[in-house]
């Protein structure tokens, strides 16, 4: 379950997009189910009893090398492990289902793809490593019906599609530590399988767009560690399926970031540690979803939207690190289709920083002040109020405490605000909107309590 080709940008409605992008979806999957399902014939296998031993040995297969052209597939499926170290061997296609490949120099030249773990029930493994080159003119398939594993340390892997945990039998799992990738169509992760793609260094370029948890029952988890991960086009995680993004210390830029997009897709993007994200966009759609910032630095160069589609209600939820973006719209007014969405600050730990923010009226706007304190929005444009506020104790200091800070003013109101209990109050005053806790004195409340202990001291005499 393949796409060919996914080139839709997020800037239209979730509406016209998901229209747009349908029917291109399923062509493609129909052209590669039906170009799998032809290709799947032998023309030599591996037959070397030893591991690992040289691929560029003819005797190690039963009818010669396999080659790239004049057209010659090769299969890999007794266990064993073929060894790259130099040279510009071939193949056509090239199956690993029981066995694997180890590749520390020179360049294997796939013509159309390379499956590890193509059967369901097999396992098949690739380890490239030092200056070796992998060059797949088509498709890269980790985990297609079975159980693959690809391990890089370094070299370059080069190809159009590349595809982790692919069919629903299919489980995939990418270790990428240092080296490149060079996606030049679209990355997947979780396509209709199980997929896990693990980044500790490196850097990892995608054309195309990324996508993580692609149809319903994938399910994908991409964990930046460490490296950059560079996608030109759209990143999305759980569009129908299942999709965790964990970004705990690398480099992820995007054009836009995309959560949720389909109804019954569940999406999680976490930015934790030391991890940066850089994009266009953050929005979300009819799947909802959650982007939960515990640390890191979020920078978001044109909007960051967090409004639902159709009932879903997503949520962008910050406790420490830095946002930044020039546009944070909640919510957008629309009774038609209900687009609500909330915005949660946990603390005084964090840093917030926007151009204009806009609350819509289905909006939510979430303050969970503990003793840290509660960390403002700080607006260098304007603040249009509306939806609800909805403020949590949670071991508060007294005091005041600012919310938001605007500098070009704030407009409108909220249609319900909900307090802790009637020792808090708030207000707007000039640019400001704040918050203050202002619990009974305890000296007085001692006082209170010492009369009548007295009192009843004096009363059993």
């Amino acid at each position: 379950m393949l796409p060919l080709q996914h080139s839709i940008r997020a800037r239209s409605t979730p509406l016209t997009l998901l229209l747009r992008k349908l029917p291109r979806a399923f062509a493609c999957f129909a052209l590669l189910t039906a170009a799998v399902s032809t290709a799947h014939a032998f023309d030599t296998n591996w037959k070397a009893t030893t591991s690992p031993a040289d691929w560029l040995t003819t005797s190690n297969w039963t009818n010669g090398l396999p080659n790239a052209n004049p057209t010659k597939n090769g299969a890999i499926q007794n266990g064993q492990m073929a060894a790259i170290t130099g040279g510009t061997p071939s193949a056509s296609l090239l199956y690993v289902d029981n066995g694997g490949v180890t590749q520390s120099a020179g360049t294997l030249k796939i013509g159309e793809t390379y499956f590890l773990g193509y059967d369901a029930n097999t396992s098949g493994s690739y380890s490239l490593s030092g200056t070796g080159t992998l060059n797949s003119g088509s498709y890269g398939v980790v985990g297609h019906n079975g159980t693959g594993l690809f391990t890089q340390t370094g070299g370059s892997n080069q190809v159009m599609f590349l595809a982790v945990g692919n069919n629903t039998t299919g489980t995939g799992t990418y270790q990428f530590n240092s080296g490149s990738i060079s996606v030049s169509n679209n990355l997947l992760v979780g396509n209709s399988g199980t997929g896990t793609f693990i980044q500790t260094g490196g850097t990892c370029t995608c054309t195309g767009a990324s996508w993580i948890g692609q149809y319903t029952g994938g399910n994908g988890t991409y964990q930046l560690q460490g490296g950059t991960l560079n996608t030109q086009m759209d990143c999305y995680v759980g569009y129908s399926g299942t999709g965790l993004f964990i970004n705990s210390g690398g480099i992820h830029q995007a054009s836009s970031v995309d959560l949720g997009w389909v109804q019954g897709g569940s999406s999680t993007y976490t930015l934790t540690g030391s991890g940066h994200l850089i994009a266009g966009y953050i929005q979300f759609s009819q799947g909802g979803g959650n982007f939960i910032q515990t640390g890191g630095t979020c920078v978001v160069n044109n909007l960051l939207k967090v409004s639902g589609f159709r009932g879903s209600i997503p949520t962008y939820a910050i406790s420490a690190g830095t946002l930044s973006t020039p546009q944070l719209s909640l919510g957008q007014d629309d009774s038609t289709f209900h687009e609500g969405g909330k915005f949660s600050i946990t603390g005084g730990r964090a840093i917030i920083n926007v151009g204009n923010y806009t609350q819509n009226p289905l909006a939510t706007l979430l303050s969970m002040v503990d003793s840290s304190g509660l960390s403002p929005i700080e607006s260098t444009g304007t603040a249009t109020l509306s939806g609800i506020w909805q403020v949590t104790d949670l071991g508060t200091p007294p005091g005041r405490i600012d919310v938001l800070d605007a500098a070009g003013g704030i407009s409108g109101t909220f249609s319900q605000v909900v307090l802790p209990n009637a020792n808090w109050s708030w207000g707007i005053t000039g640019n400001q909107l704040w918050l203050v806790n202002a619990p009974e004195p305890a000296p007085l409340v001692l006082l209170g309590l010492g009369g009548v202990a007295l009192l009843g001291r004096r009363r059993s005499r």
